[in-house]
């Protein structure tokens, strides 16, 4: 896993604020693992980062963090930092990735889902991936609908999905069940 902490201070760190973002919430710290918790510390810092810069509520990255990245367990994310399943277009891998690499996808069309091959952004960190994620957002206009709703997270989500953003047909859904289930709506307010 790429979003590892150094040292036992931040370690420690890492966990308090692991159980305080749980604490009081739908769920609580017992039901993560050591490694879950700690995921969850670090992109739940880089989310709300990314909040603050381009606006994408931090619960709704958190979220896609999560599903995509299979809690930064999945080979993108150990291997090419990408932690949200971003590709490259045309034009490449965009300003911030490195490059690009092909890999295992799954497309879902009006016929079901199926799996198939895309070329993934590489990152050079999991920070960049996260940065890339929100300025992906704040730079297409297909996802200004979302921007709209950026105070209700489940909306956005919502609308992600209208936009484009993911061909799984429950992929809004999937987020949702996710912000409730891990009480991530309290990333959203700022402290």
């Amino acid at each position: 896993m790429r979003l590892v902490f150094r040292t036992a201070a931040v370690v420690a760190a890492t966990a308090a604020f692991a159980c305080a973002v749980l604490s009081g919430g739908v769920a609580d710290a017992t039901t993560l693992s050591g490694a879950q918790s700690t995921f969850l510390a670090s992109a739940s810092r880089a989310a709300r980062l990314s909040q603050a810069t381009y606006g994408v509520p931090a619960s709704v990255t958190v979220a896609q963090a999560i599903l995509e990245s299979g809690w930064g367990r999945s080979a993108l994310s150990r291997t090419a930092n990408n932690y949200f399943g971003m590709t490259c277009g045309r034009r490449g891998a965009g300003p911030i990735a490195i490059g690009c690499r092909a890999g295992a996808d799954r497309h879902c069309d009006a016929n079901g889902c199926r799996p198939s091959t895309a070329r993934f952004r590489v990152y050079a960190s999991a920070a960049d991936s996260f940065r890339d994620h929100g300025l992906l957002f704040v730079n297409m206009p297909r996802y200004a609908t979302a921007y709209l709703h950026r105070t209700d997270p489940d909306r956005f989500a919502v609308e992600l999905h209208r936009a484009g953003y993911a061909t799984d047909p429950q992929y809004a859904a999937r987020l949702t069940a996710i912000m409730k289930k891990y009480d991530l709506y309290r990333l959203n307010r700022a402290d």
